[in-house]
């Protein structure tokens, strides 16, 4: 398979960027900017889907970190996510400062938003050693609210919220709000 070639720094006739598959594995190579050799990383996470894709590889050390190009779903292309927003120039020595920096790793920053229930256990001053996880991988209710159990609880204790909720939904037409349990779903629930 032939690798995708990611968009050229401005003035360099060679990718920035190139990604493949090999042996079941994803991995984005970043060209040095002194060896000029193609260095890969594994990509470990996709996170998002419906307007682009942010690659996501773990060092040694436990730290998950972003790479620096991203997949934009509407224009089918590699692009620099962090030039875009800041209207500069990509360089490759700015694409490799990028992952250098202390807010590219995800699990320490991004995954605040992007996960359920992030705990870290442990990291260091120069994020570069980090014991992290999460309940869930993506944007979910409990991500801002807390814990959906906590919710039916309190209505399955409180009858006048109950009661509340009911004749809201009579009385005035409004939508009762319920929470559902997955865990009580059978099989051929959707």
């Amino acid at each position: 398979m032939l690798p995708l070639e990611a968009r050229r720094p401005q003035g360099d006739d060679q990718a920035a960027a190139k990604m493949y598959q090999r042996d079941g594995k994803y991995t984005m190579a970043l060209r040095h900017p002194v060896s000029n050799e193609y260095v890969p990383f594994e990509i470990e996470h996709v996170i998002g889907y419906q307007y682009r894709q942010v690659y996501v590889t773990r060092e040694a050390g436990g730290v998950l970190r972003r790479l620096p190009l991203q997949w934009s779903t509407r224009r089918q292309e590699f692009f620099p996510y962090w030039n875009v927003q800041e209207g500069s120039t990509p360089t490759l020595v700015d694409l490799w400062q990028q992952m250098g920096s202390q807010n590219s790793a995800w699990n320490l920053f991004c995954a605040r938003c992007h996960t359920t229930h992030l705990t870290i256990h442990y990291k260091n001053a120069a994020h570069t050693v980090a014991d992290t996880e999460w309940v869930d991988a993506g944007i979910a209710c409990e991500a801002c609210h807390g814990p959906g159990s906590l919710h039916a609880q309190h209505f399955e204790s409180n009858y006048v919220n109950r009661l509340s909720a009911f004749l809201n939904s009579k009385l005035r037409g409004e939508e009762v709000a319920y929470v559902a349990m997955h865990a009580s779903w059978t099989k051929a629930r959707p």
